[in-house]
Order: C-alpha cells, then sequence, then structure tokens
C-alpha cells in the first residue's frame, strides 16, 4: 500500500476482522426488529471486500452519500449472491 493513509496488513486484517462483526450485528439486530401490527421485519443483507474506491455526496434537492469503485461493485455482487 502506498501514500500516508495507508494501513499496515496487521492493521487492515483487525478492520477486516471488525467490519464482519458489524456486519454480524446488523444482521442479527435487524431480525429483531419489526414493523407496526403487520410484523414485517427487517431484512439485511452484507457484502464485503477490500480495495480501492472513492466516496462522493450525490443529489441535488435529496443528498446522500455514495461510494464508487470496483470494490464497491465486487460487494455489491457479493451480496446478492448470499
Amino acid at each position: 500500500r502506498d501514500g500516508p493513509h495507508s494501513l499496515s496488513n496487521r492493521q487492515h486484517q483487525q478492520e477486516t476482522v471488525n467490519l464482519v462483526k458489524l456486519a454480524q450485528v446488523l444482521i442479527e439486530v435487524s431480525k429483531k426488529i419489526t414493523m407496526g401490527e403487520s410484523k414485517l421485519s427487517l431484512q439485511f443483507r452484507a457484502g464485503l471486500h477490500s480495495g480501492p474506491c472513492v466516496g462522493a455526496i450525490a443529489g441535488k434537492h435529496r443528498r446522500f452519500y455514495r461510494l464508487f469503485g470496483d470494490s464497491v461493485n465486487t460487494a455489491a455482487r457479493m451480496c446478492q449472491h448470499a
């Protein structure tokens, strides 16, 4: 990795473990959430991939944060096939 903000291999491994743990917690919590009397449940899936990406704020009236890059596309594909 290059640059002053690069993570060491050990730091990268720990960040990966932390992201997987977060995804597991979000999945478990989402199973316990229901929407009113209809008992509709919240469903959450996670796809994780490591690599370069770019973030930006998109939208003129309704702004939201977006990530772009091959890593984001790979994670989305992984999530679709989970």
